[in-house]
């Protein structure tokens, strides 16, 4: 009866079909390497059988945790994504503000190629999508992954397993972003990348953080890594910050997520 109602349950958000592929892929009964979701929505995705890709896109379509939906943006608003995976967030930003302009960085390469596919999948050509990782220091570095979970992966020194795969990347730091692609307003900006998350946004400059209207973060547990830290910096810089602790079934490493707003443009 359990797996009647789990079934009863992909279907509210996945097409009858892809319903069945998605229950299938759980009990590792997936047919091959791929496996491409259709929502309800009318919203395609490509996903990695066996990963958890397809978690993830049900994570961020169903319950919308960065608020990119609730959230009233300017017209040609730019939205950052860090840490785009394969495509979930950015996409639903694409489609959910057309007008906008989407960064998305994500440094597997993997992740990078079915980001590419996926925003093509679904005609976003609003997405601008970059095979890099972003890091409070710019240069080379190694990042961890495992086969399983590639949507988990984290640069050396900032994964709590160290026994994974590495790959070598290509860092940036957010100034970088900012430089290079002449952004002069950050309307949203989504953070989700494994730990990196403190430096990165410890490393900003008071100049730099004034040009975002509103962030979304999700917070790991790494050594070093303080949210409260993080809290006073963004109200210091004149933000109006909430912090949503994890549930008990988010993993070991997720401790929540973390928003914040300026002041000017609170509701």
């Amino acid at each position: 009866m359990q797996r009647v109602k789990d079934f009863e349950e992909l279907t509210k958000w996945l097409t009858r079909g892809s319903a069945v592929r998605y229950w299938l892929d759980l009990r590792g009964l997936a047919m091959s390497k791929h496996m491409m979701l259709h929502l309800r929505s009318g919203t395609r995705f490509l996903c990695r059988s066996g990963t958890n890709d397809r978690a993830i896109i049900r994570e961020i379509w169903t319950l919308d945790p960065y608020l990119i939906k609730k959230v009233v943006l300017r017209g040609q608003a730019n939205i950052i994504d860090l840490g785009a995976n394969i495509g979930g967030f950015s996409v639903l930003a694409a489609v959910t503000h057309p007008n906008a302009v989407i960064y998305s960085y994500e440094p597997l390469p993997e992740s990078y190629g079915l980001l590419v596919r996926n925003a093509a999948i679904n005609g976003c050509l609003n997405i601008r999508a970059y095979n890099l990782a972003v890091s409070g220091v710019p240069g080379d570095s190694l990042l961890c992954y495992s086969a399983n979970r590639p949507g988990d992966s984290a640069l050396l020194g900032e994964s709590m397993d160290s026994g994974r795969a590495r790959v070598k990347v290509r860092c940036v730091t957010f100034e970088q972003i900012i430089t290079e692609n002449k952004i002069d307003v950050i309307d949203f900006l989504k953070i989700d990348i494994e730990g990196s998350e403190y430096n990165v946004l410890e490393s900003l400059r008071p100049q730099l953080l004034s040009r975002v209207s509103y962030f979304a973060a999700e917070c790991h547990r790494r050594p070093g890594g303080s949210v409260r830290q993080l809290t006073l910096q963004l109200e210091r810089a004149g933000f109006v910050v909430d912090f949503s602790p994890a549930s008990a079934s988010a993993g070991m490493n997720n401790v929540g997520m973390l928003y914040a707003r300026k002041r000017e443009t609170s509701s």
